[in-house]
C-alpha cells in the first residue's frame, strides 16, 4: 500500500482541525466562517493552473495527474477560508457590527 497518496489529504485536512475548534468554540463567528469556506472552497478547482507545471501533489486517486483536479485543494480551501475569515476576530476579540445607515 502506497502511503504516499495520502500525504496531501492529510496536510489539507489538518486545515480542518483548527476550523472545527474554532466553529465549535465561538457560536458568533459560525455564519462568517460557513459562508466564507462556502465561497473559498471553489477556489481550489483554480489546481489546474498550477498542476503539472508548477507542483503536481500526490491526490488521492491520481486525481491532480489526471485530470488537474483534486479533491484535497477543496478541503483546504474551505479550511483556510474560514478561519482566515475570522482570524483577526479572534486575535483582537472584535465582533463583526452592522453599518449605521448614516455611515453608509
Amino acid at each position: 500500500m502506497n502511503f504516499d497518496q495520502y500525504v496531501w489529504l492529510l496536510w489539507s485536512s489538518a486545515f480542518l482541525v483548527p476550523w472545527v475548534v474554532v466553529y465549535a468554540a465561538f457560536p458568533i463567528h459560525r455564519w462568517a466562517m460557513l459562508w466564507a469556506s462556502l465561497y473559498t472552497m471553489p477556489f481550489g478547482l483554480s489546481e489546474p493552473l498550477f498542476v503539472p507545471e508548477y507542483w503536481l501533489p500526490p491526490s488521492l486517486f491520481d486525481l491532480a495527474e489526471n485530470t488537474g483536479f483534486d479533491i484535497e485543494s477543496l478541503i483546504f480551501c474551505f479550511g483556510i477560508g474560514g478561519i482566515a475569515a475570522v482570524f483577526y476576530n479572534l486575535l483582537t476579540g472584535r465582533r463583526d457590527e452592522p453599518v449605521a445607515v448614516e455611515a453608509r
